[in-house]
């Protein structure tokens, strides 16, 4: 049996003064786990920490997931990937990191992958109450004895009223009373003081003959019990520990501890100071910076000449497709530079649920939808561009962008020249009066509540500013993530990703036919798109950018039946 710990944002939460996870793993009857995390994690030592604090487990295997996911079952299903090939036909047992955790089983990891995904196809994203639950892991958290550290001036006594003399400290009431439940609950008191270090230049001994009478004495004044009292604390302006609280900030509850309130729960203990992070990100092109300012918006920042359309496109968005866009709620221009400060939207690019070959069919119905309606918009009809200025954007914006410093690939020429003449050739543009204009998985959200957010809309095309463009440049977008781009892009393994690829290549052409698009010029059109990124990913490595050029080659035009 393989014992697998799905860890939601809360393992490293503390429990009676120990980890939540310390408490899961005690109690698995194994010296072999497997802990699938998010990496958020990562920031705070997650693996390092459980290596060190769970030495009793003799193998941990670490499944990371780079994104956050619907729920523990879609958490489940993207990290076993992993695991697989460790697991092997032994049954298999999932426990979550919640307040109160569930254990599910499963005879073997090909049962669990057929039901996890017959469930996640019906957006169900946590496990089914049915699944059986193990009777032997107790999850029993138990009050462990802890040693607890207090500091002494300021702390558990205030300052001297008259500077120097500690004979004349007052209690500080709350503190001290906090020390006696936690006495009384059996757990061992240490005093830690810097008093006089200063003064004695750090002579402990000295610090000693000086203050120890003192000390002791207000201690026996105040009633104040401890087990062990330590003088020599170095003296400093600031203490950074990771097992610290400052008492006129945070509280014992941090740490698992609970005292003084009517009502304990676990948000008490989760309380912390927001880090606005921005989760689920993938990484900037190299023009734009994005920033999370507070808890509900973000400040994307950029060249004008880059995000002028952009913002263009904001002021413009028609009646009625406001909510497929996050709410533009500032912007401020100061010489060449933009920002747009916008709604901070909740949710998943794309990208994340096609690596994890999560992606269905029905969300690519879903996609097309979301295109006939831009497409189809009637509200302001007013087409302000030509064809010629939808070649210019296709080919002499492709001319403009290539350069061998951009393009150091032997056969660059070759596949430009390609690429220019293939769209000429089979040029048929269909001129709609709104196109998205980057419409990639990365700039696509699906959000917790199962709703598309659309991000980095163009707005310009041949230098004019408007909504207006091509239909085949938004199709062109989405079949460059169908044939993977984004997993190139991002440094993933396609090879493993090859048959789910095909499928869904398949599908999206089969759709792109039943509208009647001309798929040769389409074709063209994909490969120019990604042949023109080169320049915006010119801060990638090297590997990324051969891989990209490999991937610019593949994509050709194939005479299937379902293209007729």
């Amino acid at each position: 049996m393989k014992y697998i710990i799905v860890c939601d944002e809360t393992p490293l939460h503390f429990i009676e003064g120990r980890h939540r996870i310390e408490a899961i793993i005690e109690d698995i009857p194994s010296d072999e786990i497997y802990i699938i995390y998010n990496i958020a994690l990562d920031e705070y030592n997650f693996q390092e920490i459980v290596i060190n604090k769970c030495k009793q487990v003799s193998q941990f295997h670490f499944s990371q997931i780079d994104y956050g996911t619907r729920g523990v079952l879609e958490t489940a299903f993207v990290g076993i990937q992993r695991f697989i090939e460790y697991v092997g036909d032994d049954s298999i047992v999932f426990m979550d990191t919640s307040q109160v955790p569930s254990t599910y089983s499963f005879d073997n990891v090909n049962t669990f992958l057929t039901n996890a995904k017959m469930l996640l196809n019906a957006d169900k994203f946590n496990f089914e109450d049915s699944v059986i639950v193990v009777k032997d892991i107790d999850n029993k958290h138990t009050k462990n004895k802890l040693r607890i550290c207090f500091d002494l001036d300021n702390t558990l006594t205030t300052y001297p009223t008259v500077a120097g003399d500690y004979s004349t400290v007052k209690p500080i009431y709350k503190n001290i009373s906090l020390l006696k439940k936690l006495k009384s609950d059996g757990h061992e008191i240490i005093i830690y003081t810097a008093r006089r270090m200063k003064t004695h230049n750090g002579n402990v001994g000295k610090v000693i003959k000086d203050i120890a009478s003192v000390t002791i004495d207000t201690l026996e004044k105040f009633n104040i019990e401890y087990d062990e009292l330590i003088f020599g604390k170095p003296i400093a302006d600031i203490y950074i520990d990771d097992r610290a609280i400052n008492p006129y900030i945070n509280d014992i509850s941090y740490f698992g501890l609970f005292y003084d309130k009517d009502n304990h729960n676990e948000t008490d203990a989760d309380t912390e100071k927001e880090l606005f992070v921005i989760p689920n990100k993938i990484r900037n092109n190299k023009f734009n910076k994005i920033r999370r300012c507070d808890a509900t918006s973000v400040i994307k920042t950029g060249p004008v000449n880059i995000l002028k359309g952009e913002l263009f496109y904001y002021q413009n968005i028609p009646s009625g497709f406001e909510n497929y866009f996050p709410r533009l709620i500032d912007y401020t221009i100061a010489g060449d530079s933009i920002d747009l400060k916008m709604d901070y939207i909740e949710g998943i690019p794309l990208y994340y649920l096609y690596k994890n070959c999560l992606l269905t069919p029905r969300h690519i119905d879903e996609l097309f939808d979301i295109l006939d309606r831009l497409h189809s918009c009637e509200e302001d009809t007013t087409i302000v561009i030509d064809c010629d200025n939808v070649k210019n954007n296709y080919v002499k914006k492709l001319k403009n962008r290539f350069n061998k410093q951009e393009y150091p690939f032997e056969d660059a020429e070759d596949v430009f020249c390609d690429i220019i003449d293939g769209v000429e050739t089979h040029f048929a543009p269909h001129i709609s009066p709104v196109i998205h204009g980057d419409f990639w998985f990365s700039n696509i959200i699906l959000t917790y509540d199962n709703t598309y957010k659309l991000l980095d809309m163009k707005g310009i095309n041949d230098d004019i500013l408007t909504l207006n463009g091509d239909i085949y440049y938004d199709y062109g977008k989405l079949y460059q993530s169908i044939l993977g781009y984004d997993l190139v892009l991002n440094g993933d393994d396609n090879n493993t990703h090859n048959a789910y690829i095909q499928e869904m290549k398949s599908y999206f052409l089969q759709k792109c036919c039943a509208k009647g698009l001309n798929i040769q010029y389409l074709t063209y059109v994909t490969k120019g798109l990604v042949f023109g990124t080169l320049p915006f990913i010119s801060h990638y490595d090297s590997d990324v950018k051969n891989n990209v050029w490999a991937f610019i080659e593949t994509i050709q035009y194939e005479n299937r039946t379902y293209y007729k």
